[in-house]
């Protein structure tokens, strides 16, 4: 019997992104020469986090200072970042392994375009196709590339143009796992997840499992598959 043919979705926020650090790196460099658009920054920061939408510090930037202005901090911002280390422990662990297990994989993140694209270039992962979404319930779009034998044909920006037996979803939001279909996976990293999108109000599908780290995941799928 031959193995299934498995694809990895994983989330960049908080899951393999460093993503309050990116976001203080940024309101440093904002704060140097416009304290007051840092401010709003802050405010909206804290609001995303409590609510669990999206915000962007793109288009705050650019309505309050222009594109010039922007893409000044952007670049001050990359180029600060290539001196850090913006990915969680165990990201790099991780992609190595599903490079070594020759398997399909990509990012799929929520959020606006402008500000994942940069963070993808602030971690080194502008590499790794990726789907900016506007679904919060990664489930749900999961779910619609599912066909009628069961298999799933993932999003062309994902440049895997197989069928797909299995997927598996790695996130930290709890919600993200709504709706999630029949062969499918998923991992509930908690290390960075905030309350905002860890509420236990949420349940989880029973093929969901938790797991702190992406270490814990390559653990966790290493046993896994050796069991068949």
């Amino acid at each position: 019997m031959s193995k299934p043919n498995r694809f990895y979705v994983v989330d960049l926020d908080r899951t393999t992104f460093r993503t309050k650090e990116g976001g203080d790196l940024m309101t440093a460099i904002i704060e140097e020469e416009r304290p007051d658009i840092a401010d709003l920054v802050r405010e909206g920061a804290e609001h995303s986090v409590k609510t669990g939408n999206s915000f962007s510090i793109h288009a705050l930037m650019s309505q309050y200072a222009g594109e010039a202005y922007v893409r000044h901090v952007e670049n001050t911002y990359l180029a600060r970042a290539a001196q850090m280390d913006l990915l969680h422990d165990g990201a790099r662990e991780f992609f190595a392994w599903l490079d070594a297990q020759k398997v399909g994989y990509g990012i799929l993140t929520y959020g606006g375009e402008k500000g994942q694209r940069l963070k993808l270039q602030a971690a080194g992962l502008s590499g790794v196709p990726t789907v900016v979404t506007s679904f919060k319930h990664k489930g749900e779009q999961i779910a619609s590339w599912q066909q009628p034998d069961g298999t799933f044909t993932v999003a062309d920006e994902f440049r895997y143009h197989q069928p797909v037996d299995e997927i598996i979803l790695i996130d930290d939001r709890r919600s993200s796992f709504m709706h999630l279909p029949g062969g499918a996976l998923g991992y509930w990293v908690t290390a960075h997840a905030t309350d905002a999108y860890s509420s236990a109000d949420v349940p989880l599908p029973d093929t969901v499992r938790t797991a702190a780290t992406l270490h814990d995941v390559v653990q966790a799928e290493n046993h896994r598959l050796k069991q068949g």
